[in-house]
């Protein structure tokens, strides 16, 4: 079925292991549609397990996109999953084909529904370090008051003693050459061109737990252990964006010999819980998100399509 120009674009979120993947494809399969991923850990290559990643045969049931697009040590902004989101959508819909956007990375579905942009990370680590190194030695009073000059209203709202956003506002200025204070407003928002309508899957937390807990041990059925231990084996800087995937820091405990298999096991669980938790928590928030509960389920790809081919 083609995309309609001016129908809303659905998007299916929810917490790690709630389902949100079946769902989705379920919907392609109605709509002959394309999955557009949102999370910020299928981006990479080659990490698939951890990150529960379409297996190959849902990939044939519907094309995937923004999924193994970049190497382990890439970064990856939220600024730019918006840009290749929306040249994504672009692409899509001007073929006719209907996206059905699908994830769990919170930052990345508010800023796609919102139009939000972030302020640009820098990635200018000298000009970072000579920073951190002038407020060190000269003080907060001094780099604030040169921020004061270029960026009033953002130094107004700093204290002296707070040298990390100092320092920040200081980067943004000279490597983009564009004021913190732009971001922070409602300028940093812009109308995108299509309309969204969001649905979240809403588990009992009990049965969520139990999802979550059964799909651990099938990852480790599946090789989640030789996963790990070539991204172990990468050697990457602890902070590299893929090393927060959850599945790979505590199975490297248990590497390092800091942990036995089963404790790092439990942790991995236990820090998928809380994971689950926190996206709940991000979403709740949103008054954008229509909740379904798990009697909605079974007929709602179903419902949804014939909602959306009557646009």
């Amino acid at each position: 079925m083609r995309y309609l120009e001016g129908a809303p674009i659905p998007i299916i979120i929810g917490p790690t292991g709630s389902g949100k993947t079946a769902l989705a494809l379920d919907l392609a399969e109605l709509l002959d549609s394309a999955i557009v991923s949102s999370d910020s850990m299928q981006l990479y290559r080659g990490l698939d397990i951890a990150t529960a990643k379409a297996t190959s045969e849902e990939q044939r049931r519907a094309p995937h996109y923004l999924v193994d697009i970049l190497d382990p040590a890439d970064v990856f902004s939220v600024n730019d999953y918006i840009n290749a989101a929306e040249n994504c959508l672009q692409e899509l819909t001007g073929r006719g084909v209907w996206p059905i956007v699908v994830g769990g990375t919170p930052q990345y579905v508010t800023a796609l529904v919102e139009g939000i942009r972030f302020a640009p990370e820098s990635l200018d680590g000298e000009l970072r370090a000579r920073l951190q190194a002038r407020i060190a030695q000269e003080g907060g009073n001094v780099l604030l008051a040169e921020l004061a000059e270029l960026d009033p209203a953002r130094a107004a709202k700093l204290h002296p003693n707070d040298h990390r956003r100092i320092v920040r506002a200081l980067e943004i200025l000279r490597t983009s050459g564009q004021k913190q204070s732009e971001w922070d407003t409602e300028a940093s928002r812009r109308a995108l061109p299509w309309k969204f309508e969001v649905y979240a899957i809403d588990l009992p937390r009990e049965e969520l737990y139990r999802r979550i807990d059964l799909r651990v041990d099938r990852m480790l059925e599946a090789g989640l252990l030789d996963e790990a231990r070539y991204v172990w084996r990468l050697d990457l800087p602890p902070k590299a964006s893929c090393l927060q995937a959850i599945g790979y820091k505590e199975l490297f405990a248990y590497f390092n010999g800091v942990m036995t298999l089963e404790e790092a096991t439990e942790l991995l669980k236990r820090n998928s819980r809380r994971y689950a938790k926190r996206q709940l928590t991000w979403f709740r928030g949103k008054e954008w998100i229509t909740w379904l509960n798990p009697e909605e389920l079974a007929d709602f790809p179903a419902r949804l399509a014939l909602k959306l081919t009557k646009f």
